[in-house]
């Protein structure tokens, strides 16, 4: 399954940072990739450096999250980026899900009251 990950002996960051990016791998999916040495091989550095502190992880959006994403070309990739990457694409995807859930609470609601007006004959 990970050797798509892999060309000619070499990990291919970006595939892997899209990946994680699109939660197409799980976080036990990233501990797995890196016990290949082609991936440790493709390290740059030791620990991702430009973590935001999560009390501030209301600026986690899908901007931050190609931000994190692209660094993984030049600037820093190891297992603690993957691991990060995989923290904000996760809480990208949840704020996400709760502002659709939000939104559709909405329309029901404006829903129901409209129903309330109408069968009080207030329309």
């Amino acid at each position: 399954m990970y050797e798509k990950y892999i060309r000619d002996g070499i990990a291919e960051r970006g595939v892997i940072a899209n990946a994680i990016a699109r939660r197409e791998l799980t976080r036990k999916d990233i501990l797995k990739l890196n016990e290949y040495p082609e991936v440790q091989k493709a390290y740059i550095g030791q620990e991702y450096r430009d973590k935001l502190i999560k009390k501030k992880w209301i600026l986690w959006n899908s901007d931050y999250l190609s931000e994190v994403k692209y660094d993984s070309i030049a600037k820093s990739f190891n297992l603690d980026y993957m691991l990060y990457l995989d923290e904000v694409a996760s809480m990208v995807a949840l704020k996400k899900k709760l502002t659709w859930g939000l939104g559709l609470l909405g329309v029901i609601a404006v829903v129901l009251i409209i129903l309330a007006i109408i069968t009080r004959g207030g329309v």
